[in-house]
This record gives C-alpha cells, sequence and structure tokens, in this order.
C-alpha cells in the first residue's frame, strides 16, 4: 500500500472519527478545533505523529532500513518493559503492527489494523452479552 488521499480519509474518520468531505475542491476534515484541509497523514511524518501520539503507537527502526510500528493498549506502555513484556505475551486481539520504508506509512497502517481489531473484538462482546441476555430471560 502507498500513501494516498483514501488512505488519509480512512485515518481521519476511522482513527480520528472526523467527517470528511469536498470544500472548493479541497479534501476538508473536521478536526475539533475548526474545519482544515485533509492532513497527509500516510505521506508526511509531521501529521502521522498526530496519529502516532493518539494510538500511542511504538515506532522502531529495524536492520533493513524499515520501520516497525506498533499499536498496543489504548492506555500506551508506563515503560519500555512494559511494552517488551506485552509482546511476549502474545495477546494481539486489540493490537496493530505494519513494517514499511515510510514511518509515516507504518504508523497509517498499523493504526487502522489496530481499529478494525478493537471494532471486532467490541462487535463480538456485545454480541456475546446480547446471546447472555437472551440466556438469561425467563419465558
Amino acid at each position: 500500500m502507498k500513501p494516498s488521499r483514501e488512505l488519509n480519509t480512512k485515518i481521519a474518520t476511522e482513527v480520528f472519527g472526523y467527517k470528511v468531505w469536498k470544500h472548493k475542491g479541497v479534501m476538508t476534515e473536521n478536526h475539533p478545533l475548526g474545519d482544515r484541509p485533509l492532513r497527509n497523514y500516510s505521506g508526511e511524518i509531521e501529521w502521522a505523529w498526530e496519529v502516532a501520539n493518539y494510538m500511542k503507537i511504538t515506532l522502531i527502526p529495524t536492520n533493513d532500513n524499515q520501520w516497525f510500528a506498533f499499536v498496543g493498549t489504548p492506555t500506551g506502555w508506563e515503560s519500555p518493559q512494559a511494552a517488551f513484556q506485552f509482546l511476549q505475551e502474545g495477546n494481539f486481539n486489540d493490537a496493530g503492527a505494519a513494517v514499511n520504508e515510510s514511518p509515516a506509512l507504518a504508523i497509517c497502517l498499523a493504526a487502522l489494523k489496530a481499529v478494525e481489531k478493537r471494532s471486532t473484538t467490541s462487535e463480538s462482546t456485545k454480541s456475546a452479552e446480547v446471546v447472555n441476555t437472551e440466556s438469561n430471560v425467563m419465558h
């Protein structure tokens, strides 16, 4: 995958929950501080850092000039040891990861994967609650 307006739109809508629309030929997002042109999250590290900070993404350079971006817990890590412990435990149900030569793109891909997994986990939990509630209903 390459940086694109489509990917930037997904970041704005699915990660941040912004609305995105075309205004006078310019893609626009409704940032909390006011409407602004859609940021190039997937192509410029300046804007990818907004994603990294919001999603608590860990970014690690690798030996082959790639970047490993990892989203773990929604609250982030209290220490590097906590991040390594999380990785060792291998419970990646709500996590997202990506490797890319572009750190901005790695951040965005990892964020979207985490959002997708968290959404799936949330839907599964809601379904389980409905089934549980229905089984407790007296007939």
